[in-house]
């Protein structure tokens, strides 16, 4: 076990080092996911498109889903608020790539407060952090009402 310690430390400093994110990347990660929930509490499909990847994968918890699953108009239940998401971890995994750990929740008078993990993936690519898959990781009450278009399984 020394042995293989003592080697660990006489080779790693020869091993090529990763590059380290760049200054700011958290804050700006950070700004790209509320921008997402800024833009699908007004309904607003573009801003959703210009914030996600050309491939982004997008998943709710019945399975793929269309961008309009995020950008639908919000008309909670009279004891409900809207939907609203709370980041409780970011994680740059590379300089270019993070992991994002959220919260989205409701609350109402009869379910006092429902929450569903999600977990998001970005990419900064040319100075610019995309989501790159945005995926909700369980149900937190009713399908709200809306145009939540599914998507076929391209496995199929």
């Amino acid at each position: 076990m020394l042995i293989s310690l003592l080697m660990t430390l006489w080779i790693a400093p020869a091993m090529p080092q990763a590059a380290s994110p760049p200054a700011g990347a958290e804050a700006q990660v950070r700004r790209v996911v509320q921008a997402l929930a800024d833009a699908g509490k007004r309904a607003d499909r573009t801003g959703v498109a210009n914030l996600l990847e050309p491939d982004a994968g997008i998943w709710d918890d019945s399975g793929p889903v269309d961008i309009g699953r995020l950008a639908e108009p919000r008309k909670p239940m009279s004891e409900t608020t809207a939907p609203f998401t709370e980041i409780t971890s970011v994680r740059l995994l590379a300089p270019n790539v993070a992991i994002v750990h959220a919260v989205r929740s409701r609350y109402g008078s009869l379910i006092g407060r429902k929450s569903a993990p999600v977990v998001l993936v970005l990419r900064n690519s040319q100075g610019r952090w995309r989501i790159a898959s945005y995926a909700l990781l369980g149900s937190f009450g009713p399908p709200e009402p809306g145009p939540g278009v599914r998507v076929a399984d391209p496995g199929r």
